[in-house]
């Protein structure tokens, strides 16, 4: 069985039955989905060689365009379509923070 250190939980507030976790080294996208019974669907974020995995992927928010944006440990932003990195702003916040204010904030 695989364990995720969890830093930050959001639900996608336009659509309650998406919840988004992030942590140590992951940014997962997991989906509830209701048949009759409950199921739960987990989709790991992609990252690139161009865009490398951060170590700790501290809060998370979503953007009122729909698109997902994360912060990570080392000082950048990181801006998600679905599951994949589209962009990174290299040292947008400091660096230690242990989560983004800002980030943790809804934006409609």
């Amino acid at each position: 069985m695989l364990f995720f250190q969890i830093y930050s939980a959001s639900f996608y507030p336009e659509r309650p039955n998406i919840l988004l976790t992030t942590g140590r080294n992951h940014v997962i996208l997991w989906t509830f989905e209701d048949g009759g019974e409950t199921e739960l669907q987990k989709k790991l974020g992609l990252f690139t060689r161009k865009i490398p995995r951060p170590r700790i992927v501290t809060c998370c928010a979503f953007a009122i365009t729909g698109e997902i944006l994360t912060g990570d440990s080392d000082g950048n932003v990181m801006i998600w379509k679905g599951i994949k990195v589209v962009r990174v702003l290299k040292g947008a916040h400091q660096v230690g923070h242990p989560y983004l204010p800002w980030l943790n904030c809804h934006y409609s």
